[in-house]
């Protein structure tokens, strides 16, 4: 009877450092996935970023050009072709 416990003490220690290395398997890989999710979403956000300055700066480009032609038109210093 004490040999029987002493088997069964020995299986459960057993299964309990099995179940103890598949927990820090799953953590390591929990980890590491959401590693690199942070690190895509980072690579999309500095991408949108950029994407938007680009878009702000063709904007405010724009609107530069035609502030400059509109002061030009009023001091009469622009003139357009006519055909």
């Amino acid at each position: 009877m004490l040999k029987k416990n002493e088997k069964l003490l020995e299986d459960k220690k057993k299964k309990d450092q099995q179940v103890q290395s598949k927990e820090a398997a799953a953590k390591q890989h929990a980890q590491a996935a959401a590693k690199q999710h942070a690190q895509a979403a980072s690579r999309i956000y500095s991408a949108a970023s950029t994407a938007a300055a680009q878009v702000n700066t063709s904007t405010v480009q724009t609107r530069l050009r035609t502030g400059v032609i509109s002061l030009l038109q009023v001091n009469g210093q622009f003139k357009t072709k006519k055909n």
